[in-house]
């Protein structure tokens, strides 16, 4: 009878349990599950949006800028940026109420041989993009170089500034 008590306790005990991944790729799929992406057309206000990139246009797995560049892009779960970017575009006192959304750029597509790059080339061409939206309903990109994704605000390249219309 105890025997019987036991296995029934065990058999509840288990169903309580949620699913554990089974393979490598499942696991890695659960690690890699995106935030929601940001995603619309946005007006450059900033010099340098004006100048180099025109005005946006974000879907989830590109960024498309009206001066002749796509940035083909995949979006990151880690690593956490809020404190590279509240200091990059906030100085010492950030807001508490701004989103980010990191995404590694996969690759560049010009329509416009001309269009100037968001970085640079080679070693300075960025690898690494966040898009960062506050209260106040300002939109930025903030793009990274380095093979690896950013750890400090030494790997920010510029910042571009939106208006959401």
């Amino acid at each position: 009878m105890r025997a019987l008590v036991f296995s029934f306790l065990l058999t509840l005990v288990a169903c309580d349990r949620a699913p554990t991944p089974s393979s490598p790729a499942e696991i890695a799929v659960e690690a890699a599950a995106p935030a929601p992406s940001f995603s619309g057309k946005f007006s450059a206000t900033s010099n340098t949006a004006m100048g180099i990139t025109g005005d946006v246009t974000i879907d989830a797995g590109q960024l498309v800028f009206s001066k002749g560049q796509t940035l083909k892009t995949t979006t990151l779960s880690t690593p956490d940026v809020t404190g590279i970017v509240g200091q990059t575009l906030y100085g010492e006192n950030p807001p508490d109420d701004f989103t980010i959304e990191l995404r590694r750029i996969e690759s560049t597509i010009s329509s416009d041989p001309a269009a100037q790059k968001i970085c640079g080339d080679g070693d300075q061409a960025a690898t690494y993009i966040a898009i960062v939206r506050d209260s106040d309903r300002n939109n930025w990109l903030v793009p990274f170089t380095g093979k690896t994704p950013p750890t400090s605000a030494e790997a920010v390249c510029a910042t571009f500034l939106y208006a959401t219309p």
